[in-house]
């Protein structure tokens, strides 16, 4: 076996850090320039505070711009004046670097450029982690000896990310989930909008272009490269299916979780994301699927931890959690996913509604902090879709509707009532003003308004940080 030579290695430390030579991002890193997410803000703030001592882990789906986001953080740090020899970016997946540890990689980057690592700050950047083993270890060792440094990792492997920074990285790590792209940042990245930060913005948009907006968003939005290459909207079954989710299903999950046969967890995802936004029951799923229950309870684990899909739970009629659910809701995390899957949907296709109110779930669950929770509410055919609950109450309540009309309300009067809520939100094709009705207000609000919320303009609003572990 002919060995890899330190040479090697440090020549493509060169290439993939071309900013060592030129101080800035070249042409080529085409993402560098492109439109920033609204969650740059949030990220770039977190990456720059040294209070903190702590490893930033970027989770989120396949292609959803994690790679993107980081060229576009470390060119904002070449324009904060940070010296380009003290920004390491290292892509793991990349062959050279495999076998070598996270510490090998800084210290040869310190070698290169005579840095003593216990002094003066670096940002260090670790790129598809997931493909080193034991990385939560190592990464661990790095901020513990190195508190100047700033490290961030990425990856796509969610479910490894999540069980092994919540095994090894209490206290070192902050996990910063990237989600798919709201209805805001769509509109953005499309040129609709020009500012990313106002919902002023969609006001001077006519709402039937709004709509047709809208439903492009369900069909494509999820992706930004999608966005930015509009020929890829020809196929996305091949875009979206071949290259994401046989990506996970196929190889990522079985390879974490020593998975025998991956077409049975395949076969499960495909009959989810047929019912994403309904209601499944245990024993159906079971005989629908050909699973066994504790199978199926340890599949949907695994398609949650790889940001698939989102269960959502039952309460009775007094907002109390059920105990033993076999009952309970499922979203895709992307909309996107099921029209690459099953088609394109229109404006009035029947399944337009379950994919709005799975808009509605995307944005509202990355708003519940870890001291709330979100569930629904059911009984006798009527229905909540979402309950925020926290303190042991229902803190609000929301229902989502794909009709241009308000929906009865008596059947959410007598729930606001028996549980002292002084507001519902209904969220419709209609813009409205609050109704009044024996106490309780109902506030009315149209589809793509409640969809262009985003976790980061709540945290970046209240200064918090999401995800900290």
């Amino acid at each position: 076996m002919i060995p890899l030579s330190k040479e090697e290695v440090e020549a493509r430390l060169h290439i993939d850090n071309p900013w060592w030579r030129t101080n800035q991002i070249p042409e080529r890193f085409q993402p560098a320039h492109m439109r920033r997410r609204s969650y740059f803000d949030l990220l770039h703030k977190r990456l720059f505070d040294v209070n903190i001592p702590r490893a930033i882990i970027l989770m989120g789906p396949r292609r959803i711009g994690k790679t993107v986001l980081i060229y576009q953080l470390i060119d904002q740090l070449l324009t904060d004046k940070v010296l380009p020899n003290r920004i390491l970016h290292v892509p793991i997946q990349t062959p050279v670097y495999t076998g070598l540890s996270l510490e090998r990689l800084f210290n040869w980057f310190c070698e290169i450029h005579g840095h003593d690592p216990l002094k003066g700050t670096y940002y260090v950047i670790y790129d598809e982690i997931q493909y080193m083993k034991e990385w939560e270890v190592h990464l661990k060792t790095l901020v513990d000896t190195y508190p100047n440094v700033r490290f961030l990792a990425s990856g796509s492997a969610a479910a490894a990310l999540r069980m092994k920074s919540n095994e090894s990285g209490a206290g070192r790590f902050s996990d910063f989930l990237l989600p798919p792209l709201s209805f805001r940042e769509f509109l953005y990245l499309s040129k609709v909008t020009n500012d990313i930060g106002k919902l002023e913005d969609i006001h001077g948009i006519p709402f039937d272009q709004l709509e047709s907006q809208f439903i492009d968003y369900i069909n494509f939005g999820g992706f930004p490269e999608l966005i930015e290459k509009p020929d890829l909207r020809k196929n996305p079954e091949q875009y979206v299916v071949s290259d994401i989710i046989d990506k996970v299903l196929l190889r990522d999950l079985p390879s974490i979780y020593g998975i025998d046969d991956p077409r049975d967890l395949n076969r499960l995802f495909a009959l989810l994301a047929r019912n994403t936004g309904q209601e499944i029951n245990l024993e159906t799923l079971s005989k629908e699927s050909g699973l066994q229950k504790n199978t199926l309870k340890k599949y949907m684990t695994y398609l949650e931890a790889a940001f698939l899909i989102q269960r959502l739970y039952r309460t009775d009629t007094h907002g109390n959690p059920l105990k033993h659910q076999t009952t309970f809701k499922v979203y895709l995390t992307n909309p996107s996913l099921y029209t690459a899957m099953y088609g394109l949907v229109r404006m009035d296709d029947p399944v337009l509604g379950h994919l709005v109110e799975t808009v509605i779930m995307n944005t509202l669950l990355p708003t519940v902090y870890p001291n709330k929770h979100l569930y629904y509410w059911r009984k006798d055919g009527n229905e909540i879709d979402f309950l925020v609950i926290g303190h042991n109450r229902i803190i609000y309540a929301a229902e989502v509707k794909w009709s241009k009309t308000i929906p009865p309300l008596q059947p959410y009067k007598k729930f606001a009532k028996l549980n002292n809520i002084p507001r519902i939100l209904i969220i419709c094709r209609q813009n409205g003003s609050d109704i009044e009705e024996d106490g309780i207000s109902f506030v009315i609000d149209n589809v793509m308004r409640a969809a262009f919320i985003t976790l980061a303009d709540l945290n970046i609003q209240d200064g918090k940080y999401p995800f900290d572990i």
